[in-house]
């Protein structure tokens, strides 16, 4: 869902944002001809367009633009500030910066979002976060703002080479840090997704038993859409969180298709469940538009 409240007054109304709505505000906030000041401590690939800043500098008004982020921390992707840099966009960087904020001297945004594809993407968008912010044409407060802003930038450092090498260095190191550390362990499953899951291997052994070792999870899955009681439970546990539904939709699906996988390798005595012959689940996206 996408939230954008009435559009600020002339007085100073703040109106509050979600999603995709923060980046339009944003946008429309860089498209216009102020002075710009931006304290964005993380940007990903990408960002630049995402908020309009590439178009804006393509169009010369890179020059009274000021982009105070934090290279130091490894979560911001060098590449992108030196982009930035290079479009003649004058870049800071300061250790330990945690701000997102948006100002000109007639409007201010202030939220939650980085400058990335993951921060101010649609939700509808595999790995956007959920995000919100206020918007105000308060000009009195985006002048408080604004000198919040600029003792930051007294204390913040011109990126040069050598910052930009460092910056790559932890960069890199990040990644490989979260690569070898690998994905979260999941979550225990609650009661409720337990007694699912459990019905739908339990169908599963049977039709594999029966003969059918092709996309067999999706076979088991509509066999237990045709129970109620089933059916009934399956719709409660979706919908016990409406804002999560699709993600709970999704993360329950590939359940399954873990869940079938493993115990039809515990009882066969078999390790070759992989795509082919012995396909267990033919298609997650059908999956997800049958049910």
């Amino acid at each position: 869902m996408m939230t954008r409240t009435q559009a600020p007054s002339d007085s100073g109304q703040l109106c509050f944002l979600t999603d995709d709505a923060i980046r339009k505000e944003i946008c429309h906030l860089v498209g216009g001809d102020e002075d710009l000041y931006v304290a964005v401590a993380y940007w990903g690939k990408a960002g630049a367009e995402q908020t309009g800043i590439a178009e804006r500098a393509k169009a010369g008004g890179a020059d009274n633009v000021q982009v105070l982020c934090d290279l130091a921390s490894g979560a911001c992707n060098p590449e992108e500030i030196e982009a930035l840099r290079d479009s003649g966009v004058e870049v800071k960087t300061l250790n330990d910066l945690h701000a997102k904020v948006w100002i000109t001297a007639s409007a201010v945004i202030v939220g939650s979002a980085n400058a990335s594809t993951s921060g101010l993407a649609d939700e509808t968008r595999l790995g956007s976060k959920a995000e919100a912010a206020l918007v105000s044409r308060d000009r009195e407060l985006a002048r408080t703002i604004r000198t919040w802003f600029e003792g930051k930038w007294k204390k913040a450092r011109p990126v040069n080479d050598e910052v930009f090498r460092e910056a790559r260095r932890r960069w890199e190191n990040r990644r490989r840090l979260s690569r070898e550390a690998g994905p979260a362990p999941s979550p225990a499953p609650s009661a409720s997704e337990r007694s699912l899951l459990d019905r739908v291997v339990a169908v599963a052994e049977e039709l594999w038993r029966d003969g059918q070792p092709s996309d067999v999870t999706l076979q088991a899955v509509r066999r237990c859409n045709q129970d109620k009681a089933w059916r009934h439970d399956y719709l409660a546990y979706l919908n016990s969180d409406p804002a999560q539904h699709q993600k709970r939709k999704g993360d329950l699906h590939r359940a399954f298709g873990r869940n079938v996988k493993r115990r039809l390798r515990a009882t066969s005595g078999r390790d070759d469940m992989r795509a082919g012959k012995d396909d267990l689940i033919r298609s997650y996206t059908e999956l997800l538009n049958d049910l």
